[in-house]
């Protein structure tokens, strides 16, 4: 069995068509009429604390605020997080294409999300969050 912890605000993001011949993909949370803050509440009610909001490291869903949050208390995660957006486009300039960008700011993620040493970009804090389910994860 494979539990996945989709809760009913993100329903839509449920496809029980998707599994290997080997694996029953169960979805407690749906089962159970959950949605995310009702399962926020009964973590910290348990006295635990609350994780955030899962992502991929690189999602670019990702808000300003977060970005610079990962280069300046991850920075290894922050390089790893260049790493895709530059191997993207290597390949598409091989392929005569323009280059794609993990912010909406078309430019580079180690140009929009600078080292504090450089000057601010002006950037908006508020350019959303992973609540699309885009990704799938």
């Amino acid at each position: 069995m494979v539990g996945i912890g989709i809760s009913l605000d993100e329903i839509h993001r449920a496809n029980r068509r998707r599994s290997e011949p080997h694996e029953l993909i169960e979805y407690p949370l749906l089962d159970l009429g959950l949605r995310r803050g009702d399962c926020e509440r009964l973590i910290a009610e348990a006295g635990l604390p609350v994780p955030p909001k899962s992502s991929c490291f690189f999602c670019p869903f990702r808000t300003v605020g977060s970005w610079r949050h990962q280069r300046r208390h991850e920075p290894e995660l922050f390089t790893l997080s260049v790493q895709p957006e530059e191997t993207i486009n290597e390949r598409r300039a091989a392929l005569g294409r323009d280059d794609v960008y993990l912010t909406r700011y078309g430019r580079p993620l180690a140009q929009a999300i600078p080292d504090e040493g450089s000057a601010e970009t002006g950037l908006d804090e508020a350019d959303g969050g992973c609540d699309s389910g885009w990704c799938m994860t």
